[in-house]
């Protein structure tokens, strides 16, 4: 999965912002209170603030995301959040203890094999924290994609609050998580295979149930799982509980631009003409199921009778 070097580049395509809305949930009071069980933060540190945009289109997202690349003069991960208050903190650091992470996965690891064809290897920590997140499990990892289409579905796909597009300067990350940690820093993206020490320590806490160093790194996974693909993944992998845009060298990596949540239904419609839709970020049969369900009810209504 490689990373987009041009402004036109990066609105066609858009990494893994399966975010926190990954499924539809039913409206209103009742999304708000399935949002609190999964630990959903809705506040910002008071560090560093980032300056938000504020669009209500897709058009003005796609040419906000155009700027923001020019301006950078290289990649950019957009991430979508259906809560422009929720923070950019990992969903095993939201109201969990540091144990949860090691159990869930090491009850993953061994149940797993009779019901998923395509396990990774038991090495390959980055590989299982990928799967544990793309079937929401609370890992250490945060959601990015590689397409601001991608990022546009989640973040308008619950309509309740004002939803956001961050985007993220992956390259510059890294920069600082190597000069923080005594290490000269390297061009290009990590992958789960690097072997930095201090990588390997935050890669490997999750199965010895401890908190890393404090630094966040982007790295690209591997495509085992469909989801990975059609959603154009990307992560940060998060060293500890401090909420991403909390980080003092925040504005030099990131950017956030808000959708008013009376402008999400119409952009729902433009990513749905331009194919940008549930069945197709999540190529399974549950999903498939479920839209072929109201597909049906559209041709022929319930009739109560």
């Amino acid at each position: 999965m490689g990373t987009p070097s041009t402004a036109p580049t990066l609105a066609r395509r858009t990494t893994t912002c399966y975010a926190e809305s990954a499924r539809p949930t039913k409206r209103g009071h009742g999304a708000r209170q399935q949002r609190r069980r999964l630990g959903h933060e809705r506040r910002f540190s008071t560090a560093m603030p980032v300056n938000a945009e504020k669009t209500e289109s897709l058009v003005g997202i796609l040419k906000l995301c155009d700027q923001i690349t020019a301006e950078w003069k290289g990649s950019a991960w957009p991430r979508g959040q259906s809560d422009a208050g929720w923070t950019l903190k990992p969903s095993a650091y939201r109201n969990r203890p540091w144990q949860f992470e090691s159990a869930a996965l090491w009850e993953l690891k061994r149940r797993a094999p009779v019901r998923y064809a395509n396990c990774p290897p038991d090495g390959d920590l980055g590989g299982w924290l990928s799967l544990m997140q793309h079937y929401r499990l609370p890992t250490r990892l945060l959601d990015w994609s590689q397409s601001v289409l991608v990022a546009a579905f989640f973040a308008c796909n619950h309509q309740e609050e004002d939803g956001a597009i961050w985007a993220l300067r992956p390259l510059v990350l890294n920069q600082f998580a190597f000069s923080q940690n005594g290490i000269d820093p390297v061009t290009g993206i990590l992958t789960f295979e690097a072997r930095l020490p201090f990588f390997l320590e935050i890669i490997g806490n999750p199965f010895s149930a401890k908190e890393g160093p404090p630094s966040v790194v982007a790295v690209l996974p591997h495509e085992r799982d469909p989801r990975v693909m059609t959603q154009l993944s990307a992560f940060t992998v998060h060293g500890n509980r401090a909420p991403l845009e909390s980080d003092p060298n925040a504005e030099e990596f990131l950017r956030k631009v808000v959708i008013p949540k009376t402008a999400k239904p119409q952009i729902l419609q433009s990513l749905h003409r331009a194919g940008i839709r549930e069945e197709v970020l999540f190529p399974d049969l549950e999903c498939l199921a479920r839209n072929s369900a109201l597909a049906a009810d559209a041709l022929w209504p319930v009739q109560i009778t």
